[in-house]
């Protein structure tokens, strides 16, 4: 939940709490920093993401590209693509950082961190991204949204791919609409040519 959603209050107690006791939050690793580490700097990654409905299809293409590794953040450069406004709008590129640790708080377990905390069920499949094959592990989620439109996901992970996220399948039945976001290229940096 962001803290801007917290009364002002609360967050000023929070704060106090975390200076006043550090030992009390466990500080863990994020799994997207731990993923993106892994790639070499220059690793880019493309993401769709798809909403199709009754009426029409709105699309949003997102490219990020490692910058720079260190061992308390990873730097990313984002470029956004979408159709949403009836033509294609690219966004000027930003940069995204990713830190290391974070503090673990509330009720939820180290060895649950990154996943999804409400998955009704769990299993494992292999899908190919930019011709090779990447082993994912996927949780299904179900609930209910606004105005009580209910709603299912799956989403695969591997810990093989920057960022985690191979793919996610979102349905709204009752509202006819499917949102599909998947990683559609992965690239790695071309190494140095040997000379001849």
């Amino acid at each position: 939940m962001s803290p801007k959603l917290l009364p002002r209050l609360s967050l000023a107690l929070a704060l106090s709490l975390s200076l006043s006791a550090p030992a009390v939050a466990e500080n863990v690793d994020h799994p997207a920093y731990r993923s993106w580490s892994k790639h070499p700097v220059g690793t880019t990654i493309v993401v769709r993401s798809r909403t199709e409905g009754k009426v029409r299809t709105l699309t949003t293409t997102t490219t990020s590209t490692l910058q720079a590794i260190k061992p308390d953040q990873v730097t990313l450069d984002v470029v956004r693509e979408s159709d949403a406004t009836d033509s294609l709008i690219k966004s000027p590129p930003e940069t995204q950082s990713i830190f290391r640790v974070f503090p673990l708080l509330g009720k939820t377990k180290k060895e649950d961190v990154g996943k999804p905390t409400d998955a009704i069920e769990k299993g494992e499949e292999t899908l190919k991204v930019s011709g090779k094959e990447y082993r994912t592990v996927w949780y299904d989620t179900k609930g209910k949204g606004e105005g009580g439109l209910g709603w299912t996901t799956r989403v695969w992970l591997s810990e093989e791919v920057p960022g985690r996220l191979v793919k996610s399948v979102t349905r709204f039945p009752d509202a006819g609409t499917t949102t599909t976001v998947e990683v559609i290229e992965l690239k790695a940096p071309e190494g140095p040519k040997s000379a001849k």
